[in-house]
């Protein structure tokens, strides 16, 4: 078994206990039990596009702001 590093530990006010750790190669645990997060997440192909859009109109506004600098 990994050992978990607990980095939270809190009661609700429902008196649930509830625990967040993590082992050495990076996986989660909730109250000691593992938590999956092998799946692959698949987006629509308009996500994709809304995502590079936004980096590109990001960096055209980072050029602008240093070229204002030098004027």
């Amino acid at each position: 078994m990994a050992e978990i590093n607990e980095f939270m530990n809190t009661d609700a006010p429902s008196g649930k206990q509830l625990s967040l750790g993590i082992d050495n190669e990076g996986r989660l645990y909730v109250n000691g039990e593992r938590v999956i997060t092998e799946q692959k997440i698949r987006l629509e192909w308009w996500i994709n596009v809304a995502m590079v859009l936004g980096a590109l109109g990001a960096f055209a506004q980072g050029v602008v702001a240093i070229c204002s600098l030098y004027k």
